[in-house]
């Protein structure tokens, strides 16, 4: 050419010659006059095979460190594209059988894709003669290294996995630095999924926990902690035995509310509480066990120690210590009340076998009052035999009767009884403002006197009073003996006086 190239054309191609050679860049070409690079070919490039010899190459090209491609023909069977690394040993090579190997070459397993280890001849394959097609294996030193993904579906990996993470601390350990980001998310196939979500299963294929198609956890383990929930430092706060079914908790329930106003009690409900049990031997509710508790049941609520304590009947009776109460409030033993108590109807105290009450209040036994009694009709104390007895008020402010009644009898047949004269009387009662048997008033105030110490001072000072009667009375007796013996000498002297009169008026002349 004019410019001192070489080309090869006919007249009809002159743009697309045969053959061009550029004289400045050195570059060939074959079917283009702009060869970019040594050899630039444009159109198709065929290489026949001219020969069947197994080490004969079709083709080869090699750089100065053995990097090349190399296509050959082994014994006209096999047709291979290989390409070498620097070392001049194969990396990749190629069959029309559908095989891809990746590794140096110095043996073939027969797979569609075959991966050599970097350490020893050990090969990771797709569709390999022992496996199904479309199985890839990859595998390290030893055959419990890699992963394979298996044509039925799944993935197996001999060690830990991480997401995320280049040291996984777990068979599956998924991390992320980026707080907006979710760890795990497990989305479930279909509209109306009927398969549990998640399961896990022990190594014999037991279902041990899981989460239901709908999201809610579901549990199977035969153990007393088949629930465990601890704090931060692995205290345990709550437990679920699937066994048994009960539930423990070292804290507090709160139901109803998320916010309780207090702290009291380990079960705090923010609402109504309804049981629809209506067993009477264990009760519906109970609370406490062994020797104390409080059971509601359909009937009765009951409160115990030991033994029944007390009980309040779907009637509306209330027993204390009693199990058969058969009035409003029935009372077996001592009742302490203090303060204001008001009844309509009876009151029975002391006994737990009465038939039906005769007075407003009843007491079998001791009873001691600290505060007022007041009583607008009869008082009934002990069991009188002649029916209800007396009617009216006792006022007192510190009597208590110990049923004894000695009677003061010694004022008469103890001959050692020293009784006081009457001036001996008299004086005490000056002194003292009361009779000398029985307690002052103002030493009623601080001394404890019962009824009966009471009546014994009385009767005491009243057969002391009878005494001085009996004496005034016998000495009135005398009196009136000397005054009558007096009267007569008084009249027989007034006689003797009229006679002498009488007879001095006869003699005068």
């Amino acid at each position: 050419t004019t410019t001192g190239n070489f080309a090869v054309s006919s007249t009809t191609l002159a743009d697309r010659p045969t053959l061009f050679v550029n004289s400045q860049t050195g570059n060939v070409g074959i079917g283009t006059t702009t060869p970019s690079e040594t050899l630039t070919v444009n159109g198709t490039l065929m290489f026949p095979d001219f020969g069947n010899s197994v080490t004969k190459s079709v083709i080869s090209f090699f750089g100065n460190t053995n990097i090349g491609f190399k296509v050959n023909n082994d014994a006209g069977t096999v047709k291979r594209v290989y390409y070498y690394g620097g070392d001049g040993t194969t990396q990749i090579w190629m069959s029309d059988q559908s095989n891809i190997y990746f590794g140096k070459l110095s043996y073939s397993p027969n797979a569609t894709a075959a991966f050599r280890g970097a350490i020893d001849n050990s090969w990771g394959t797709i569709g390999t003669m022992t496996t199904p097609l479309g199985k890839l294996k990859f595998t390290g030193s030893t055959d419990n290294e890699g992963f394979e993904i298996s044509g039925w579906d799944y993935l197996s990996i001999a060690n830990n996995v991480g997401i995320g993470t280049t040291a996984p601390g777990a068979m599956l350990h998924a991390s992320t630095t980026n707080e907006s980001t979710i760890g795990i998310r497990i989305t479930h196939s279909g509209t109306s999924p009927t398969a549990n979500f998640f399961e896990l299963q022990s190594q014999a294929g037991t279902f041990l926990s899981g989460f239901t198609a709908s999201g809610g956890l579901l549990m199977n383990i035969a153990s007393s902690t088949a629930f465990v929930i601890q704090d931060g430092s692995g205290n345990t706060k709550f437990v679920v035995d699937s066994i048994t079914g009960n539930a423990t908790s070292t804290g507090r329930l709160v139901i109803g509310t998320t916010q309780p106003t207090n702290n009291h009690g380990k079960i705090w409900i923010g609402g109504d509480l309804y049981n629809s049990g209506n067993s009477t031997t264990t009760g519906s509710f109970t609370a406490g066990e062994g020797t104390e508790f409080l059971k509601i049941d359909e009937t009765t609520i009951t409160i115990g120690d030991s033994l029944e304590a007390m009980r309040i009947s779907n009637t509306g009776y209330i027993g204390i210590g009693l199990t058969n109460p058969t009035s409003t409030l029935s009372v077996a033993g001592s009742v302490d009340i203090r303060g204001s108590a008001t009844t309509t109807g009876n009151v029975i105290i002391g006994t737990s076998s009465w038939g039906a009450p005769t007075s407003t209040l009843t007491i079998v036994g001791n009873s001691n009052f600290i505060g007022n009694a007041t009583v607008s009709d009869q008082l009934v104390v002990g069991s009188p035999t002649g029916g209800g007895q007396g009617k009216g008020t006792i006022n007192a402010q510190a009597v208590y009767d110990d049923n004894v009644l000695l009677g003061p009898d010694y004022v008469f047949d103890d001959p050692g009884y020293n009784q006081l004269s009457i001036e001996e009387t008299k004086d005490f009662v000056d002194k003292n403002s009361h009779l000398p048997w029985a307690t002052g008033r103002d030493d009623l105030k601080d001394e404890k006197l019962s009824l009966g110490q009471r009546l014994n001072q009385v009767l005491e000072a009243v057969e002391n009073l009878w005494l001085y009667i009996v004496r005034l009375f016998d000495k009135d007796r005398e009196l009136e003996n000397r005054i009558e013996y007096l009267e007569a000498e008084i009249q027989s002297l007034k006689q003797v006086q009229d006679d002498k009169e009488t007879e001095n008026v006869k003699v005068q002349p």
